[in-house]
């Protein structure tokens, strides 16, 4: 029962955040609420006890394409 709680707030969670990355107007917040969204993608798969593929999450998505957006709008100045 806990198992299926988690499941479903995470995924609530994942679903709330990637709606309001697509809403914010600026594009800095919303490179953050999607790093925030990829780490509860992390948190999800880490629920589900699968550990390597939750780090894989956070090292290639969270930081390395978060950190590429978030350069490119630096440099646009959007």
């Amino acid at each position: 029962m806990a198992d299926a709680i988690t499941f479903y707030s995470l995924a609530a969670l994942i679903l709330l955040f990637a709606v309001f990355v697509v809403t914010v107007k600026n594009t800095l917040y919303s490179a953050i609420l999607l790093a925030a969204d990829f780490l509860f993608v992390a948190l999800l798969y880490a629920s589900m006890n699968n550990l390597l593929l939750a780090v894989f999450q956070v090292m290639v998505y969270a930081a390395g394409i978060v950190l590429v957006y978030v350069f490119v709008v630096i440099l646009v100045n959007l």
